[in-house]
């Protein structure tokens, strides 16, 4: 089955830093995005998970389930089990809090001065 989506065929141009442009690059990096998907998202205004944030919350998740599965096979440790799965818990909260890619790039918002392109 096709998509249904417009195919991507202009090309934009992107004035940005030395700085700025190495700080995007690293940023789709972190996201598993080509540089093109992670500007149109941030631009956009669409949502952007780190490729790492999505493997952490994955594992926690399933070290919550299997925990669970041992809280209801063996009650006589209940309330150890308990306490792991809301650490397990604020653990995968804690991780989709951080998972904002601008947290630590709030200057690239404004896009800056060098010309950067991809293919």
């Amino acid at each position: 089955m096709k998509s249904s989506k417009p195919p991507k065929i202009v090309t934009l141009r992107l004035r940005a830093s030395a700085a700025e442009a190495d700080a995007l690059r690293t940023k789709a990096d972190k996201a598993g995005l080509t540089l093109s998907e992670f500007v149109r998202r941030a631009a956009l205004g669409r949502r952007i998970d780190s490729a790492i944030d999505r493997q952490a919350i994955a594992l926690l998740r399933q070290l919550g389930g299997l925990q669970k599965h041992l809280a209801l096979h063996d009650r006589s440790h209940a309330a150890e089990y308990r306490a792991m799965h809301q650490a397990l818990m604020a653990a995968v909260h804690a991780v989709q809090a951080a998972a904002d890619p601008w947290r630590s790039l709030p200057e690239a918002r404004t896009w800056g001065d060098a010309i950067v392109t991809e293919e």
